[in-house]
């Protein structure tokens, strides 16, 4: 530990870590952030001093926090300082990375039968390993985390919580050669671009899936109606011209669907592209994938409906498939597909995000509404949603009178018995 890295036990007119310690063992995650405040600058040069490495060292910094909050409920601090105990868990994960980066070597000079370097390829080797372990923890922290659209304006320490207009617990770091800038948040990961806000909670390039600039949506007082009357009523003051085909089956427990579609397209099996949709929801908005129809892999699950919870999303149509169904349920999400599989998506791209999609035999724009219920779902294009509003009072009126006269046209119940 470098002397000029140790952050004071007890900093003016704060508490020390012992006392955030106690209260991060009980679950207040601002308490376990604002230590990662204190401390993440330091814990992150101890192993660039090692590494000269800006990005392993990232990585490092990310496993030791992620591993103090798994074992925080095992392990008593024991002093005002929590610094020397997490300069330790990284000297630990240093080693490991580099007995894991020696064995990749090693495999590799068994493997390799011609002279080549091979630094590059146990890199690959080792950073898959690594990711697959502590990717989970991070998708599952992640998705719970409410969603905040802030750029970086600097490293930061305590103060670095209120700069960012964000919830204690982030820290700044070094901007990329492409102009992004990396924020720690234990126990998350997110990536914030300075152009615009852009949070993907995968470790995955998003680089091939292009994003349309804007697209305008209904307002939500102009479609509440729509969203009181059966799909059907929608659908016939449309003349039937805008339902989707029977296949596209509602699988969560809510029957109820509306709101602005934010269009999706993808590659067969892979949902890439879905992710980095969602970082351009509003409130209101649903998710309207073309699958092209593969039902192989789920292309949405309960992650991303965390996501779509936490950005406003109400549902989603998928021409593919789905899983994970009973805990999109109790979500509260509407979502429609064609299959239910366990299988997983791919995530390499491409995709397209805001650009017109066919889905259930329809074709779908950014910002037109999708109404949907127990009987299945029904696109209203944007332009014409003053029309069937003005149109659905009508035909419930029609239905009305005509079930009227069916009624008491009915022979008496007691004549029908005998």
């Amino acid at each position: 530990m470098e002397l000029n890295d140790a952050a004071p036990a007890v900093p003016v007119g704060g508490v020390s870590d012992r006392e955030l310690w106690a209260r991060a063992v009980d679950g207040d995650r601002a308490a376990f952030g604002r230590i990662f405040d204190r401390h993440g600058e330091a814990v992150h040069n101890h192993p660039f001093r090692r590494t000269a490495d800006w990005s392993e060292a990232e990585d490092l910094t990310s496993a030791v926090f992620l591993h103090a909050w798994r074992r925080r409920s095992e392990t008593v601090l024991d002093r005002d300082s929590a610094l020397p105990w997490l300069l330790g868990i990284a000297n630990g994960q240093l080693s490991n990375t580099r007995r894991r980066l020696r064995r990749a070597e090693a495999l590799l000079h068994r493997l390799v039968s011609y002279e080549e370097p091979v630094g590059d390829h146990a890199d690959r080797v080792a950073g898959p390993v690594d990711d697959e372990r502590r990717m989970p923890e991070i998708h599952r922290g992640a998705a719970r985390r409410p969603r905040t659209r802030s750029a970086p304006t600097g490293p930061g320490d305590d103060r670095g919580g209120p700069a960012l207009s964000t919830t204690p617990g982030i820290v700044a770091g070094r901007r990329d050669g492409y102009g992004h800038s990396y924020l720690r948040e234990a126990p998350y990961l997110r990536c914030v671009s300075q152009r615009r806000s852009v949070i993907v909670f995968i470790a995955a390039a998003t680089d091939g899936v292009s994003v349309a600039p804007s697209w305008d949506r209904a307002a939500a007082a102009d479609t509440r109606r729509l969203g009181e009357v059966p799909a059907a009523h929608v659908g016939d003051a449309l003349e039937r011209m805008t339902v989707m085909d029977g296949g596209i089956r509602l699988l969560t427990g809510r029957a109820v669907l509306l709101g602005n579609a934010l269009t999706v397209d993808v590659r067969s099996g892979d949902n890439l592209a879905v992710h980095r949709a969602l970082d351009e929801a509003g409130p209101g908005d649903v998710l309207v994938v073309n699958g092209h129809g593969d039902t192989t892999r789920a292309l949405v699950g309960d992650l991303i409906g965390e996501i779509m919870v936490n950005t406003g999303v109400t549902g989603a149509v998928v021409d593919g498939a789905v899983r994970d169904v009973q805990a999109l349920s109790g979500m509260g999400l509407a979502v429609y597909a064609r299959a239910i599989t366990p299988a997983g998506p791919f995530k390499d791209g491409p995709g397209a995000v805001g650009c017109p999609v066919a889905v259930g035999g329809m074709v779908v724009a950014p910002g037109d509404v999708l109404v949907g219920d127990a009987d299945g779902v029904v696109v209203v294009p944007r332009r014409r949603v003053a029309e069937v509003v003005a149109a659905v009072d009508g035909i419930a009126e029609k239905e009305d009178a005509l079930r009227g006269r069916i009624l008491a046209a009915r022979p008496d119940r007691a004549v029908v018995a005998r």
